[in-house]
């Protein structure tokens, strides 16, 4: 018999009965018995999925049910089972046989074992999220874990601490002890830290002498819950380290980020340094970093209170003297220039001269719909002052309390192409008035850019809803990622430019090699210090919009590309369980879903809610009494009266990298009428169909 470590070089193949709705196995190769160890006569007759087992993925196993159900080819790589209970990975393709006439009389699988494979996959991972020498997490592992852990303290109103612990002086050790103990020493240090953490908290090393704790979930006083683990860390550091007979004494130092104070992981992360900076400096052990009170408005700093020059802002707007700066936003390929940003600015020698401090005041004083008008009537004043010639593209920022609600900008703003720009984080904040804002400016003609990509992928599934006509990526939070960050980043906003034909562009390009980072990231457009002296033709092209038909549900939405079958209840609940677990798995995604009866939200399905939620920038709940919080981290929406809504079923699921749609209508006591897709388009307008809702 062959050992089980050569199977991968053996090729299994099973038969099944294409035309019996079991598909029972018709035939096994002897392939297949040496890597499986089942003969050919104990499977013949059975369905295939008797491999399955406990830690098969579903996802998997959904591939292959979708693909039989539509007739056609899939492949696949499945956790499957032997005959003494042993799992493999096994790489499966199937593909159907069909007579002359299409109707499929054989169903065709071949497998691999590709376990070794897949084991040196994890291995690899392994090496790349922990650290080597003491088995911690290491610094990228850390950065995603810091991730997920804010955007749940901002889901759940809970707070974070990041504690960066200092070895002072470790290289001393090294140097007069040698590397081998120093190593002993370090393997200690993190036993010790590691046994005063908790489970659901990550302990890294994130540089030769510096571990960094992060706390996670805690409901409030961060700060000084952190305070206090302080000084049991540091106890449990100055116990004298026993190493090759020695007996050597650490002294250390703690650095306290927290969250809120911090709002940004970087952020965190920069406070948290400059911390046991300070504790180092200045003789004491432990230091909390504490910024400056946050207002409830941004402002430009501290001293600027913007409620004392609303009479100010008054004149500037009655006296149109907000003035525009130009700067040239070329095209990557040659350089020529595609249009200019527009970049506002108060009256020279005001209060209010400064972008931020302008719009803070405009915010305060509830005149942001005229602060738009005028930044866009001064983007337009520029540009013919500049004698740009008809055509060429301003991108003006905007919010999403006016977008698609500014009045035009006169005859002469007809001249040019007005881009409204708004912020990736305002859209966050008001996603629908966003998604309807956007379609009624693109109603119009207009085009959309969306500002500040760039934190991460949390909120790219928002925008398939507004089909952005430009996605624009800040330089200088790229830079603040991990590589493996800006790689997914960089995947994300190509799937999302394949998707709706939106273009990218980078911002703040300042040297040479930041072009080469804009064009690694896929951009046609940038801007930035490097291009401050750009001069050429302008030659934009415009994009003929035209607003579709909004579908009335997301039922209609799906039936438009893909009809609905009959299907028994229990597999509409099992294409909805799936739909549900394929979300769980993305990164960022947008989940709206209405909910026939509030009985089906049992612990199984609020568990995947839940964990959809935590990393998701969206998740929103349509139906009858589940209260304006149903799972934690999603929004209940009631639905009124005589909603044709009411006592359906159905779930959008869009984000950077999936997009999915599945409805369910009633169609008996014992039947029901499934509608299922993947068509994007499709999906967006299921989903534009629920967010007036909201």
């Amino acid at each position: 018999m062959t050992d089980r470590a050569d199977t991968e070089s053996v090729t299994g193949l099973l038969i099944a009965d294409g035309s019996d709705p079991a598909l029972p196995i018709v035939f096994a190769s002897s392939g297949f018995e040496l890597v499986t160890g089942y003969s050919a006569a104990e499977v013949r007759g059975q369905n295939p999925r008797f491999l399955q087992g406990p830690d098969t993925d579903p996802r998997a196993v959904a591939t292959i049910r979708q693909a039989i159900g539509e007739g056609r080819e899939a492949a696949t790589t499945v956790l499957n089972y032997r005959a003494d209970g042993t799992p493999f990975w096994n790489e499966l393709t199937i593909a159907p046989e069909r007579t002359e006439r299409g109707e499929i009389v054989r169903w065709v699988a071949v497998m691999r074992d590709v376990t070794d494979r897949m084991q040196q996959a994890a291995r690899l991972h392994e090496l790349s999220y922990f650290d080597r020498l003491t088995g911690l997490a290491n610094r990228e592992a850390l950065h995603d874990a810091l991730r997920s852990a804010l955007h749940r303290a901002r889901v759940h109103d809970r707070e974070c601490a990041l504690m960066v612990i200092d070895l002072e002086e470790f290289g001393h050790v090294n140097r007069g002890h040698g590397r081998e103990v120093g190593d002993v020493v370090l393997r200690e240090a993190a036993d010790r830290l590691q046994s005063l953490v908790r489970p659901n908290d990550t302990l890294a090393r994130t540089d030769g002498d510096e571990f960094t704790l992060l706390l996670t979930d805690v409901p409030d006083n961060a700060g000084e819950v952190a305070l206090e683990l302080s000084q049991r860390l540091l106890a449990a550091l100055r116990e004298p380290f026993g190493a090759d007979g020695l007996k050597i004494e650490l002294r250390a130092n703690v650095g306290i980020g927290v969250f809120p104070g911090a709002m940004t992981t970087q952020e965190l992360v920069d406070h948290a340094q400059r911390a046991v900076d300070i504790a180092r400096d200045s003789g004491r052990p432990v230091h909390l970093f504490e910024p400056r009170p946050a207002r409830m408005l941004v402002v430009a700093d501290e001293a600027f209170d913007p409620r004392s020059y609303f009479d100010e802002l008054g004149d500037v707007l009655a006296g149109g003297t907000i003035t525009c700066e130009l700067e040239p936003v070329v095209r990557l390929s040659d350089g020529s220039i595609a249009g200019y940003e527009a970049l506002a600015r108060g009256p020279e020698g005001s209060a209010l001269h400064t972008p931020m401090r302008l719009r803070a005041c405009a915010e305060a004083a509830g005149r942001l719909e005229q602060l738009d008008w005028a930044c866009r009537r001064a983007a337009v004043a520029a540009a013919e002052s500049a004698g740009l010639p008809d055509g060429t593209t301003l991108y003006v920022n905007v919010t999403t309390a006016t977008l698609g609600d500014l009045p035009d900008a006169g005859e002469a703003g007809d001249r040019f192409d007005i881009v409204l720009d708004v912020a990736i984080d305002d859209v966050e904040a008001g996603a629908a008035d966003a998604v309807r804002g956007a379609a009624r400016w693109q109603a119009r003609g207009g085009r959309i850019a969306v500002d500040d990509v760039g934190a991460g992928t949390h909120a790219l599934g928002l925008l398939p809803l507004m089909s952005p006509d430009v996605v624009k990526l800040d330089l200088t939070r790229i830079h603040k990622h991990a590589p493996s960050e800006r790689a997914r980043l960089a995947a994300a906003v190509a799937a999302l430019g394949d998707r709706t034909g939106a273009q990218v562009m980078v911002e703040a390009i300042e040297s040479d090699a930041d072009l080469v980072t804009a064009q690694a990231l896929g951009a046609k457009l940038g801007s930035g210090r490097l291009f401050k002296d750009a001069a050429g033709k302008t030659g934009p092209s415009r994009r003929s919009v035209v607003a579709p038909s909004p579908a009335s549900d997301p039922f209609a939405a799906i039936t438009a590309v893909s009809p609905a079958r009959a299907v028994a209840p229990p597999v509409a609940a099992e294409a909805m369980a799936l739909a549900e677990l394929r979300a769980q798995h993305g990164d960022g995604v947008v989940v709206l879903s209405v909910i026939a009866d509030p009985e089906l939200l049992d612990g199984e399905r609020c568990a995947r809610l839940r964990a959809i939620a935590r990393n998701s920038p969206l998740v929103a709940l349509f139906g009858d009494n589940l209260g304006s919080e149903p799972v934690a981290g999603a929004t209940g929406v009631q639905l009124s009266g005589d909603d044709d809504l009411r006592g359906r079923w159905s779930l959008v699921v869009l984000g950077a990298d999936v997009a999915l749609a599945v409805a369910v209508e009633e169609d008996g006591p014992d039947s029901c009428r499934l509608a299922q897709t993947t068509d994007p388009s499709a999906v967006v307008a299921a989903a534009r169909s629920l967010l007036p809702r909201l």
